[in-house]
């Protein structure tokens, strides 16, 4: 017997710098497509490992179609666990959810797949949990299915050597969107479904969901039909003016299915005003954001104490530079460059 394992579609994502309802319009209807390869397959049955929504509170259009994917999909029965995004006790999707949709318990309850069972627990709540596995041990042929992190934070805190006392052919897990296949202690695999399609630029590239086979727990990846994020850099250390930067996006041409974004490197020898979000207004056709990697070919440090606008104003940023967190420093030295630009044009 065959099924589907795919997990963290993220319903009702707040998309940054997209139309945000047309993208989860978009996502549910590659889910359908999912439940349609099921179909055409002779799959019956669906497993889905948590984090369906990206939030407790989708919107009723959101809830409203992912309702109608399972509702046209009747011979299709869906098996989900809740996530630390959609938790049990706080999604109300799941007080009345569709007929074909089982949804396991805050507590491990066993369900059935024609030759094989199937021990799965939710997060009832948003809050890490312990490990669920710890001390179980499940009968005959089975697998688990869980949303949290192996030796990590986030949803149930998962122990390898846990999951391999249970006793499980194979351990199938969501949480983290990047399909990953572990090796646990007793030579059994955990398995991380990732994301069926991306939600962002952290997120870019081919997506898909894995087909199980029961008789042997091999499995096939199969690629979403959906839009994939990509990123473009373009190097514009020869340019000294946003017309010349135009020049070489406009050459840059993104596939269909490409939600794209361009990143501009290099070396600038005469330094210029890069407006990024005027420049997106410009090309919004071909890239829905722009982002500005360059540097200058000039000490943006050296009036660093002088008694001149320029130098206080270095000497500040350089004081929150040294206090500042890892993900603050680069939107500070960012801050620097563009404020020594700014300062130095204005002469």
């Amino acid at each position: 017997m065959k099924f589907i394992f795919t997990a963290d579609t993220h319903f009702g994502c707040k998309f940054i710098n997209e139309n945000a309802d047309l993208r989860n319009r978009q996502l549910v209807m590659d889910f359908g497509r999912i439940a349609d390869y099921a179909d055409k397959s002779g799959i019956k049955y669906i497993l889905l490992g948590g984090d369906m929504f990206d939030t407790p509170y989708p919107n009723e259009n959101v809830k409203a179609a992912v309702y109608r994917v399972f509702e046209s999909h009747s011979d299709i029965r869906f098996m989900a666990v809740c996530g630390n995004h959609d938790p049990l006790s706080m999604t109300d999707f799941y007080n009345n959810p569709p007929e074909n949709l089982f949804v396991f318990p805050d507590s491990i309850t066993k369900a059935d797949m024609q030759d094989i069972s199937v021990y799965g627990i939710s997060l009832s709540d948003a809050f890490e949990a312990p490990d669920p596995w710890s001390g179980f041990c499940g009968d005959g042929k089975f697998i688990t299915l869980s949303h949290g992190t192996l030796s990590g934070k986030g949803g149930f805190s998962l122990n390898p050597s846990s999951l391999a006392q249970t006793g499980a052919a194979l351990s199938l897990l969501g949480h983290i969107h990047k399909t990953q296949s572990i090796f646990l202690p007793n030579g059994t695999r955990a398995l991380y479904a990732g994301t069926p399609f991306g939600h962002g630029f952290d997120e870019c590239g081919q997506k898909g969901f894995y087909v199980i086979d029961t008789d042997d727990f091999s499995y096939t990846y199969v690629n979403t039909d959906s839009k994939i994020y990509r990123e473009y850099t373009a190097d514009i250390s020869s340019c000294s003016s946003i017309a010349q930067v135009m020049d070489i996006l406009f050459k840059i041409k993104p596939q269909e299915n490409e939600i794209a974004r361009a990143v501009l490197v290099g070396k600038l020898k005469q330094p210029f005003d890069i407006d990024c979000d005027v420049l997106t207004e410009y090309i919004k056709e071909s890239f829905i954001q722009i982002k500005d990697e360059t540097t200058i070919d000039t000490d943006i440090f050296k009036s660093a104490g002088e008694n001149t606008l320029e130098g206080k104003f270095v000497d500040i940023l350089l004081h929150r530079l040294e206090n500042a967190q890892q993900s603050e420093r680069q939107q500070i030295l960012d801050a620097i460059k563009e404020g020594v630009l700014a300062i130095r044009s204005s002469k």
